[in-house]
């Protein structure tokens, strides 16, 4: 029979055990910022690590980053190196600027940005010969738009923009020298407008992206985006909010290659493809290859906008299903309004 000094000690000890416990359950699951910091880092070996000195990012979302990723790509631009962004949420309330030609910004085990600045902010990438990998960034409902790309020749691969209040990607020439942009491996999805929108930005390879349940369509090439590709993508569920055109949406533009994408179940009662010709005629596209599944709309709509036709374009190699059937062409998967383009079932 245990005595009152044995049940006073085993009382004790279980005590000392209890308060153990929850200290190391309170340090796994809270920790300090300096050994979340550290733990992120392990995922850089090489290039400029923005949760170390002097930069101090903060991968757990807890204080504002932008402030030290913008004078990492500063930094990296002057010194040659590469930013790297450790695994992690880092809170943005300023825009972040790539305003520098040449520099590498990478997540190479993928972090996520969340704005967080009500009058909006967006990712810029405003010079030449960069270079953006594996950032997902998570607009949070912020007024504009995801990732901004006003220059040439930079590639965005493995990134994600949703939650936008305009487009998820913008590549917009309107003011500057925009030009062959590539995008690929990257994902657009909730956004309030278009997934990965052009504006007189030309030559860009737009290829295996994703862009599924935005406002608007799809992807889009307008206002002299011209010569560009669009390639292998997906595009699913596009025009939630019956604000674009359909899945793809072409106004404007000359040369451009549409082919080996799979648009399907396009809403609002949109196409899966339609020149809409809003600002000048599309002339000499090629669509061809794709497959076009369960759209609202005709498969594709070569559409006449008062005298803006769309001419000189051939169709061909397509594969059909479930579209509404309502065109002049291929029974009825294709409407040519012009009837002078070439257009093979």
């Amino acid at each position: 029979m245990a005595t009152s000094s044995t049940v006073s000690l085993l009382k004790r000890s279980s005590a000392v055990v209890a308060v153990s416990m929850m200290f190391c359950l309170m340090f796994a699951m809270f920790g300090s910022v300096d050994a979340r910091r550290s733990l992120a880092s392990d995922a850089c070996t090489s290039g400029i690590d923005v949760t170390q000195a002097p930069y101090a990012a903060d991968p757990t979302g807890t204080s504002d980053s932008s402030a030290a990723l913008n004078a990492a790509i500063v930094a990296a631009a002057a010194s040659g190196q590469t930013v790297c962004v450790p695994p992690g949420t880092y809170q943005a309330t300023a825009d972040i600027d790539v305003n520098v030609d040449g520099v590498t910004v990478s997540a190479p085990s993928g972090a996520t940005i969340v704005y967080d600045n009500p009058s909006g902010l967006q990712f810029f990438i405003r010079g030449n010969s960069n270079q953006v990998q594996n950032l997902q960034v998570d607009c949070a409902n912020n007024p504009f738009s995801g990732f901004v790309i006003n220059g040439a020749n930079n590639q965005i691969t493995g990134c994600s923009a949703s939650n936008c209040g305009v487009h998820g990607f913008v590549f917009d020439g309107q003011s500057s020298t925009c030009a062959g942009n590539s995008i690929s491996g990257c994902t657009s999805s909730n956004n309030q407008a278009v997934g990965i929108a052009q504006n007189h930005c030309s030559g860009n390879s737009i290829t295996d992206n994703t862009a599924s349940s935005n406002g608007g369509e799809g992807i889009t090439a307008d206002n002299q985006s011209n010569g560009g590709q669009i390639s292998g993508n997906t595009l699913t569920g596009n025009v939630v909010t019956d604000s674009g055109v359909g899945n793809i949406g072409i106004d404007y533009t000359t040369g451009l290659s549409v082919t080996g994408n799979t648009i399907q179940n396009s809403m609002s009662g949109t196409p899966g493809l339609k020149t809409q010709n809003n600002l000048g005629p599309s002339i000499g596209l090629s669509i061809e290859d794709n497959t076009f599944t369960d759209n609202a709309g005709v498969a594709i709509w070569l559409y006449c906008n008062d005298n803006e036709c769309t001419s000189g374009t051939t169709v061909s190699g397509n594969t059909f299903s479930g579209n509404a059937m309502t065109g002049n062409q291929c029974n009825g998967m294709v409407q040519d309004d012009d009837l002078n383009n070439i257009i093979t079932c």
